[in-house]
């Protein structure tokens, strides 16, 4: 690898990115996740970002955006879940794969999230893939579910496919009693939680001490 280290950062933006690069542009990301972005949201990121964006309304998708050289690339994989984006990442000799998250309610975030990694099981396992962005869900709503509901589903799945979460491992938490939260529901200070993840491959090949989940903001 070229460098040592890679920067990581999945962030909802919730909209109006045009008026948002300035926490991109401090959290200086090799590879960034965005949620509830724009269709031209790497021009707004840098002129020589390189991006894939996935959605249907072209103000809210979800893309995975490269800097640093990082050129991304789309795989071509059918997930007829909304809204995950498998890709590729190139830098020259460089290749790492990644899977952005925006999970979209099918009744519950559980159900399409279990069913899009169903489908993305062998590409994540086989490619060691990151996964990263808004999963909508939190192991702290679990107690008030069924559990066919419950979010220790999705992260048992995930971890049979070899994922750790970067925030809690570094960290040393649970999910579910984080000390800093990164999502504050209709941004009140005492419905905060985290719903946005990385998920990295136990043997990832670049330290990510840095790289976390990053507040939301109105």
């Amino acid at each position: 690898m070229e460098n040592d280290q890679l920067r990581l950062m999945a962030w909802n933006c919730a909209g109006g990115l045009h008026r948002k690069t300035k926490p991109i542009e401090l959290a200086a990301p090799d590879i960034a996740i965005l949620s509830e972005a724009p269709e031209n949201c790497a021009a707004l990121v840098s002129e020589s970002a390189s991006g894939v964006w996935t959605g249907v309304n072209p103000n809210y998708g979800l893309a995975v955006i490269g800097t640093n050289g990082w050129r991304i690339e789309r795989v071509p994989i059918v997930v007829d879940e909304r809204l995950f984006l498998p890709v590729r990442a190139v830098r020259g000799g460089e290749e790492l794969y990644f899977v952005g998250v925006c999970a979209k309610r099918d009744g519950d975030y559980v159900s399409p999230t279990l069913r899009a990694l169903s489908t993305l099981s062998e590409f994540i396992v086989s490619n060691r893939a990151v996964l990263a962005g808004d999963f909508n869900q939190s192991t702290r709503f679990d107690a008030n579910r069924s559990p066919e509901g419950h979010f220790a589903r999705v992260l048992e799945l995930i971890s049979r496919l070899g994922l750790v979460s970067a925030w809690h491992d570094f960290h040393d938490e649970r999910f579910g009693e984080e000390k800093s939260p990164t999502y504050f529901h209709r941004w009140k200070q005492d419905q905060a939680f985290h719903i946005d993840y990385i998920f990295v491959p136990r043997t990832f090949p670049f330290p990510l001490s840095n790289s976390a989940p990053m507040t939301r903001s109105p």
